[in-house]
Formats: C-alpha cells, structure tokens, sequence
C-alpha cells in the first residue's frame, strides 16, 4: 500500500511509515475499503485524462455492469432454481464484461481498429468468464492451505454457481431434494453435510461440466487472438494464452 501511494502521492510514505502497521493491525477492513476508493477514484481519473471520453464511459459502463451483477447475485441467493443463463447473466455483470471492457481500452490507447478491439473483448470477456467458473470449482475442490480460504463458503452462504445448478439439473428426485433441503436449513447443516452435497454434485459430473465449460471458453478467448497473426505482437500474444491458460489451472 505504501509503495502504490508513494508512487502516485510524492512524499506520502513519510506520512504513512509511523502508522500503516498499526492502521493494518486494528482498523484493517477500514483501511482496506478506504484504499479501494482511491483506487477506483485514481483509475477513473486515469482512463478520463489518457484514455479519454470513449475509454472513460467503456469503464465507467462495465464498472456499473459489475455492481449490477452483485445486486442479481444478492437477489439470487434463496431463488435454488437457477438456469445456466441466470449464473451467466451474474458473472457476465460481475467479471466478464470488466475484464472484456479492460482488454478493449487497452486496445483503443493502443491505436488499434474496430475488429483489433472487438477480438480483444471477446478474448476479455471469456477470460473472465472462465476465471470466474475456476473461482467456483476451488470453493469445492480447492485446498485451504492454498486458496487461503475453507471449502464449501459458497454452498454455506447459498449462493448457486455453476457446479450445483448443473448437478441439479441432472440428479434424481432423491439428490434434488437432499441438495435442497441443504439449502433451505441453516448454514450450520450445510456445513455439516458439505461432503454429501459434493458427492452429489461429483456424481451429477457437476464438477466435470463446469471445468470443461472453463476450457471452451479459454479455446475461444485464445482463438480470437488468432487476429494478431504479425510476427511484433507474438511475445504479447503468448502472454495473453499464458495468462489464459493460468486462469483455469490455478489453485488459488
């Protein structure tokens, strides 16, 4: 935090060595939120001045999209009905359309064409979108030693991502109503039958499915870079797969 103020606030470390450690120690999540805002206070300012207007409104609509995908996610958390469309509609708002939006601008600052900033928001977006799905699958499957979190918060607090939705749709009347009565009770019951409810999405492929969407969306994130065939941007090429390919085989 000291090193990212310092770099933008001249002589600010000076102000912050004496009391960042102690700000940490009581007041974190304070600390934190208040950093956020900056943040996003001096990325606007960013986009604005060298961006300019068009790459100012593409952020400022996904950053609104963003806050639209957790409000339906909110709204989401006891409806235990949900379709595929209605998790997409979420992440979309939530990740996709940030990340889609990001890519595209840098292409805008970078003087690229139409079709130069359209393949880099497909690619974005779906990176998004598949980053989001992996995000899913570790709440599951992900050790805590790594991740930095316990298995199973999603489920605990309700929230329907992929892997439950699909093994939903595909258990018999006996799993579906074991799953949703899970979901129904108290969080104390679901985390005492956690490894029941993984069964049962595990033997509904629920797991397998959200995985293989995962890598159908980075195939065509990586395939619409298939665009920047010219030998100058191979080395930024190969760090877009790269990143691409991190995404869905991360382990935190």
């Amino acid at each position: 935090i000291r090193e990212f103020f310092t770099a933008n606030l001249r002589g600010l470390d000076r102000v912050l060595d004496p009391y960042l450690a102690e700000l940490h120690e009581r007041r974190g999540r304070e600390l934190q939120a208040h950093v956020i805002d900056f943040l996003h206070a001096h990325a606007m300012f960013l986009f604005g001045t060298l961006g300019g207007k068009l790459c100012l409104e593409l952020i400022c609509h996904a950053t609104r999209s963003m806050v639209a995908g957790e409000f339906l996610q909110l709204a989401n958390t006891q409806n235990f009905n949900l379709a595929e469309n209605d998790y997409f509609a979420v992440i979309n708002g939530k990740t996709a359309l940030f990340i889609g939006a990001v890519c595209e601008i840098g292409a805008i600052f970078a003087g690229a064409g139409s079709r130069e900033r359209g393949a880099l928001k497909i690619y974005g977006a779906n990176l998004g979108r598949a980053f989001q799905i992996q995000d899913d699958l570790l709440d599951y499957l992900g050790e805590p030693g790594k991740t930095g979190k316990s298995q199973g918060n999603d489920f605990v607090e309700g929230k329907m991502t992929l892997p439950l939705i699909h093994a939903l749709s595909k258990a018999n009347m006996a799993e579906q109503n074991s799953l949703l009565q899970l979901l129904e009770g108290s969080p104390n019951e679901r985390i005492s039958k956690l490894d029941s409810a993984r069964d049962i999405i595990s033997k509904n492929n629920g797991f397998t499915y959200a995985h293989n969407m995962a890598e159908s969306l980075i195939a065509d994130a990586v395939s619409s870079l298939a665009l920047f065939t010219s030998g100058q941007y191979k080395e930024h090429v190969d760090t877009l797969v790269g990143l691409a390919h991190y995404a869905i085989n991360r382990e935190k």
